[in-house]
């Protein structure tokens, strides 16, 4: 799912790579709020969902016009919270269809506006930790191997109660790389090793990047599939960079897609004659 999720999200996003980021996600906000009309339409009961909204627009207004009839007032007020727990019921068959792959399509876009690439010149800070049951009281001898285009700038800084070792790198170039971790099995046999690569991205476009690579679960496909999974023997927990957060007009890139995609939804409602 991930896969054919990225080759669409990387697909809709390719001709504004360049562009502020604005611009594409105003795109890909008012395709969502497309199709989330159209799946609330095809399987959501109109006719029920337009019935229950006249009833509860009534009962607003018999609540209006009986506010001072102590009698008539629990009625009235229990008669609407029916009302709304049905329309609850009418909606929940459609917000559950689009639920799912609305939030793929959330985690994907996460990778593409949620960090900035790194730029010739900056420097990030690369943190590769070790699975539970490592042995802690010595050095693990980690080391960090970067392609050129890269400099690893310090040493490894070794924090045995995280199991983890912290690097500092400098961009030198624009370009995609691999940054190789590399972990010696023994201090005594320098020739057994376990590595694992973490993809780092020199650029200013809109590309997608993932922060971390763990190993492979379901909860490491959601949150970060852009990147594939570590594989599930190494010994290797988890491997980061800190990218610097991005922001759309000061605001998180989610608060701005889903502000789109409702206006957008409100909107374009009644050309496809949707009843909300």
């Amino acid at each position: 799912m991930n896969v054919v999720i990225g080759a669409i999200v990387d697909a809709m996003l390719l001709p504004f790579q360049t562009w502020p980021p604005i611009v594409g996600l105003t795109v890909v906000s008012l395709i969502v709020a497309a199709a989330l009309l159209l799946v609330f339409k095809l399987t959501s009961n109109q006719h029920a969902i337009a019935s229950t909204r006249r009833r509860i627009q009534a009962g607003l207004y018999e609540l209006r016009l009986f506010q001072d009839d102590p009698r008539l007032m629990p009625r009235i007020v229990f008669d609407l919270f029916r009302q709304q727990a049905t329309y609850l019921r009418y909606a929940l068959v459609p917000l559950l269809w689009g639920a799912i792959p609305l939030t793929l399509l959330i985690a994907h876009l996460q990778s593409y506006y949620a960090y900035e690439g790194l730029h010739p010149g900056q420097t990030a800070v690369v943190t590769a930790r070790l699975r539970p049951g490592t042995d802690t009281s010595r050095d693990p001898q980690l080391t960090l191997e970067a392609p050129a285009g890269l400099r690893v700038e310090t040493p490894s800084v070794w924090v045995p109660s995280l199991r983890e070792a912290s690097w500092r790198i400098a961009a030198d170039r624009a370009g995609d790389y691999d940054l190789r971790v590399i972990l010696k099995s023994s201090p005594t046999n320098a020739t057994t090793t376990n590595a694992a690569t973490k993809r780092v991205r020199v650029t200013s476009r809109i590309v997608a990047r993932s922060p971390v690579r763990r190993p492979d679960s379901v909860w490491t496909a959601w949150e970060y599939p852009a990147e594939a999974p570590l594989p599930a023997d190494s010994p290797i927990e988890a491997i980061s960079i800190t990218y610097p957060e991005a922001t759309i007009a000061t605001m998180p890139w989610l608060i701005v897609f889903l502000l789109l995609t409702t206006l957008f939804a409100l909107a374009a409602r009644p050309l496809v004659g949707v009843v909300l």
